[in-house]
């Protein structure tokens, strides 16, 4: 029987040894680490700044002691956050697929990213270019990612805009535009929602977005995504936003009234 092929990707294999090795420390030195891998010290120093510019290791400048950073903790925290946001919202967003049709989504801030919590489109029909729970998506090109940077607290949007102002990824660069970013946040404010229309070959796909809010702060955003040829002007502002702001509300509740709440949210995200 021929010996089966190995997918093994050598390098990461020797990069989470050593985010394995120095979570176990809890904070260690380079010549520490490469002898619990087992790697020698270059490679282990390459993997190190690796992990450092990616923000999961941190360093203390002048002592070489290396700590794991809040980052890692969420490799897993995230896969929980997201069941516990679905429970939260699975029940909502299903009752108003019923009276909306079109594809709906709960997103929330990631870094310099907004991450798809859940949506509808795995059983809408008119869902184009389906997202999925887990998926990450720009912030100034998306309705929700608008909606969650303009109601964030002041000292959150400026870190953020300031790290996308830095990104190389061209989904990013309008950032670069401070007149026209701040415009665009302060329109979405000034709303209570924000909309965003991308180009199609068919027809432009619109979305709109509304904050959900807990405690006065803004924790996630609900969207809807439509044809923009196929529903009027009117249907957005008679049917869509009341809808939306309703079950935005009815989240906000759901997940105020849940004792686990300040566990799994936390200050900061709370509040960003």
């Amino acid at each position: 029987m021929p010996d089966q092929p190995s997918y093994r990707v050598r390098s990461l294999s020797r990069g989470l040894s050593v985010l394995a090795a120095l979570n176990a420390r809890g904070s260690s030195t380079l010549a520490e680490l490469s002898l619990d891998v087992g790697l020698a010290k270059p490679t282990t120093f390459r993997i190190l700044k690796t992990l450092l510019e990616d923000e999961y290791v941190t360093m203390e400048v002048g002592s070489g002691i290396y700590r794991p950073a809040a980052r890692v903790s969420s490799l897993s925290s995230e896969f929980e956050e997201t069941a516990w946001f679905v429970e939260h919202t699975r029940s909502h967003l299903a009752a108003l697929a019923e009276k909306l049709v079109w594809p709906l989504s709960v997103s929330t801030l990631a870094r310099t990213r907004i991450l798809v919590r859940g949506n509808t489109d795995s059983t809408n029909a008119l869902a184009v270019g389906k997202l999925k729970p887990g998926m990450t998506l720009p912030i100034l090109e998306t309705a929700s990612g608008r909606v969650l940077l303009a109601f964030s607290i002041i000292k959150n949007r400026d870190h953020i805009l300031q790290r996308l102002r830095q990104s190389n990824d061209q989904c990013d660069w309008i950032a670069r535009d401070n007149k026209k970013t701040q415009r665009i946040l302060h329109e979405t404010k000034e709303n209570g929602f924000a909309s965003v229309t991308v180009p199609r070959h068919v027809s432009n796909l619109t979305a709109v977005a509304v904050p959900v809010t807990v405690q006065d702060f803004t924790v996630a955003a609900l969207a809807i995504r439509f044809s923009a040829t196929g529903v009027p002007k009117e249907i957005i502002s008679r049917d869509f936003l009341p809808a939306l702001r309703l079950t935005a509300q009815a989240i906000g509740r759901d997940i105020a009234s849940d004792e686990r709440a300040a566990w799994v949210l936390g200050d900061y995200k709370v509040s960003r």
